[in-house]
């Protein structure tokens, strides 16, 4: 495993990482194996280490079920779009994996105790001289001290609650801003001050000790549909790109918040190495960033199902994917 620079245990997709399949597997856990699978051969195409990219799964509009099933096959990482929306299935998703893992704990312990009492029975037999008269086979009660020993895939989930990490990857309004403050792992869209102005006060009134990392989502395209800091030709637009330099000082000075990078949407292309342009741009500015300020951001979330591979050739270490793992938009 890899650890990132959040501080958190990263689930690397990894240079060996060979997907599984087998008959068990649901449809999400397939497509599941098959997203990661192309991480790690669009990473190494690349001359990138595949655990430098880290695989968001977008739940989006998906139950708390469809969740569980892609937990159960290792994936941690999740994004949603609305805080209405999310608070609710965290909710639901910490009240499954909890019930799942006390019920894998009760399975472990039902499995040590009869163990503990078939070897009990055994010693006993053996004592009185009654072994042969009511033999006990070892095999009867086979010891299996682990949660991981059952067929459910649930119960496979080694305390699953703590792995769990939550992304806002969705626009974030001014209004919401008190119901997400602290609740997320990375919130990707804080696409103005004032947001980031309206969470750090958030944060401070909720705790002395309260904190939020987040990303900074830039608008590299000029696409008046999309949300974020306007640098479309930045690399050309001096006054523009000093703006954005200001900005940033001003949001890293503000207190409870913590920036680790950048986030984009390219535009909708009709082939994937049309967004590389925007991705490179992307990158590029966080370089710039890196040298005119010492900030060593170590993030940059882009690309998604249809141009993951395109953004991981240019950098990206957070991809955001729905519709490849759990299908078509559930309305």
């Amino acid at each position: 495993m890899a650890r990132d620079t959040l501080g958190q245990t990263t689930e690397a997709v990894g240079e060996a990482y060979q997907p599984r399949y087998n008959d068990d597997m649901t449809d999400i856990q397939r497509a599941l194996a098959r997203v990661r699978e192309r991480i790690a051969e669009a990473a190494l195409r690349a001359g990138r280490d595949p655990s430098s990219v880290t695989l968001v799964a977008v739940s989006k509009t998906f139950p708390a079920d469809a969740v569980m099933e892609a937990v159960a096959a290792g994936q941690f990482d999740f994004g949603e779009n609305r805080v209405e929306e999310a608070l609710p299935k965290m909710a639901a998703v910490g009240r499954l994996t909890e019930y799942t893992s006390q019920n894998s704990d009760d399975r472990t312990q039902n499995t040590e105790y009869r163990a503990q009492t078939t070897e009990e029975r055994r010693q006993g037999a053996e004592f009185t001289g009654r072994a042969a008269q009511y033999p006990i086979p070892n095999t009867e009660y086979p010891i299996r001290n682990t949660p991981y020993a059952t067929h459910d895939t649930q119960s496979q989930i080694p305390n699953p609650k703590s792995k769990i990490r939550w992304h806002l990857i969705g626009h974030l309004q001014s209004r919401k801003a008190r119901d997400a403050a602290g609740q997320f792992h990375l919130i990707h869209s804080v696409d103005s001050v004032r947001l980031a102005e309206t969470l750090s006060r958030r944060l401070t009134a909720q705790s002395p000790d309260a904190g939020q990392d987040v990303l900074l989502e830039c608008n590299v395209s000029g696409e008046a549909s999309k949300s974020g800091f306007d640098l479309a030709g930045w690399e050309h637009d001096r006054a523009k790109l000093q703006r954005f330099l200001a900005d940033v000082a001003h949001i890293q000075s503000l207190a409870h918040l913590r920036v680790f990078g950048l986030m984009t949407m390219a535009p909708i292309v009709e082939q994937a190495d049309q967004a590389r342009p925007f991705f490179a741009s992307l990158r590029a500015l966080r370089d710039v960033v890196r040298e005119q300020t010492g900030l060593a951001w170590p993030h940059l979330s882009m690309g998604m199902s249809d141009d993951f591979e395109a953004a991981i050739a240019e950098g990206s270490t957070l991809v955001r994917i729905g519709r490849a793992i759990f299908g078509a938009r559930q309305n």
